[in-house]
């Protein structure tokens, strides 16, 4: 962990990602952050966060450099804080 960088805007892909791509994506980003092999985010989880209005629905299907930022700070916002508070 001590080593860990979170990535930065310039790092996060270009072109635009499917829900599989998006998970497969923040779980490598996120797995040097913790101790165990767990799930970071879902395909659950990303729909409830669209269905809620914290993050805007997809293009055609498609998530775009902005949708993961939101996905890597919620994930690492909702260890600490309920979605209420974020």
């Amino acid at each position: 962990m001590k080593n860990y960088t979170f990535p930065k805007w310039t790092d996060l892909p270009e072109i635009d990602l499917y829900m599989d791509q998006v998970i497969t994506y923040i779980n490598e980003k996120l797995k040097d952050t913790y101790f165990y092999d767990e799930k970071f985010i879902t395909k659950a989880m990303i729909n409830n966060y669209v269905k809620t209005g914290i993050v805007h629905p997809p293009v055609k299907k498609h998530y775009t450099k902005s949708h993961l930022a939101y996905f890597l700070v919620l994930t690492i916002l909702k260890r600490c804080y309920s979605m209420q508070q974020i």
